[in-house]
């Protein structure tokens, strides 16, 4: 598992209607910040992309995507480390999207 799903629900929680919103624009984000990590010819704009990834990461509960975007910043990048990261950041959107269809599912009531 790549995401701390006990993060999520607290997120949930403390949003309320508007997390799915944050969500989407978290993964849009996210995704525009690997993107850079793989384009950018400017070294000092893919660490700064891999600090706002490690941050943003973290706070959502992507532990592992937020180790992989620190050790990348660490380091001043590399492609194996961009390639990592969006491996895990495709694992994190998938997570997140089966969380978000678990919000959308009606509870079933079991009878007694």
């Amino acid at each position: 598992m790549s995401v701390c799903l006990k993060t999520l629900a607290q997120l949930s929680k403390m949003m309320r209607g508007k997390f799915p919103a944050l969500l989407e624009k978290y993964l849009c984000e996210t995704d525009e910040l690997i993107t850079r990590l793989t384009t950018s010819d400017s070294a000092e704009e893919r660490v700064r992309a891999a600090h706002s990834i490690k941050s943003t990461a973290a706070s959502f509960g992507a532990l592992h995507l937020s180790s992989l975007a620190a050790e990348y910043e660490a380091c001043h990048g590399s492609s194996a480390l961009a390639e990592q990261l969006r491996r895990e950041f495709a694992l994190v959107t998938a997570e997140f999207k089966s969380y978000l269809a678990s919000l959308n599912e009606p509870c079933v009531r079991v009878a007694p």
